[in-house]
């Protein structure tokens, strides 16, 4: 029953509202009341960037990895580093860990 209600309220904003409700719009607050909703805005929040990789999240993704390739880097690179395309942080993998990958679950 409340799905259907915000769902049959959604539906103009789906039919065009939204973008009509968007356009030349010169402050937020104008907003809620171009699509006829009531509300009160409470403040305002400065949106923030924390990357969420870790080396348990590389390590994770290498033990993905096919054991032959696993085998590869180590003998032929000694290890490996991974680094965050988004935050910058690289990670040394050595090549012991990446055997022990290769090797499987211990």
């Amino acid at each position: 029953e409340a799905i259907e209600a915000v769902r049959e309220r959604g539906k103009p904003l789906r039919q065009g509202g939204l973008a009509a409700a968007l356009r030349d719009l010169r402050d937020l607050e104008e907003l809620p009341e171009r699509l006829g909703l009531d509300v009160e805005l409470a403040g305002e929040v400065t949106p923030g960037f924390q990357c969420r990789c870790s080396r348990e999240r590389v390590t994770g993704a290498l033990r993905t990895l096919d054991p032959v390739e696993l085998r590869d880097m180590a003998e032929r690179d000694r290890g490996a580093v991974c680094s965050c395309d988004f935050c910058g942080e690289s990670y040394r993998i050595s090549a012991e860990e990446l055997l022990s990958y290769a090797a499987g679950p211990a």
